[in-house]
């Protein structure tokens, strides 16, 4: 009996300890890269000859940046 606790303890132990090194880390998209990418997006349209509207979003979806060209 004693033996099956140990064993189910040093699982728990062993489990508990894993589950804490899953700590994701990314790298968050300034407002002046977002602005500096739109512009760049912007600028090629507009030597295409394209009038367009330019947003751009972080890994989640959220907008960081929304430029428009003139009508």
């Amino acid at each position: 009996m004693s033996r099956t606790i140990a064993i189910g303890l040093s699982l728990l132990t062993f489990t508990s300890t894993h589950a804490a090194e899953g700590t994701v880390t990314f790298e968050v998209l300034t407002p002046e890269a977002a602005l500096q990418a739109a512009r760049a997006a912007l600028e090629n349209c507009r030597a295409s000859g394209y009038q367009v509207a330019v947003a751009v979003v972080d890994r989640f979806g959220g907008v960081q940046v929304v430029l428009r060209d003139q009508l």
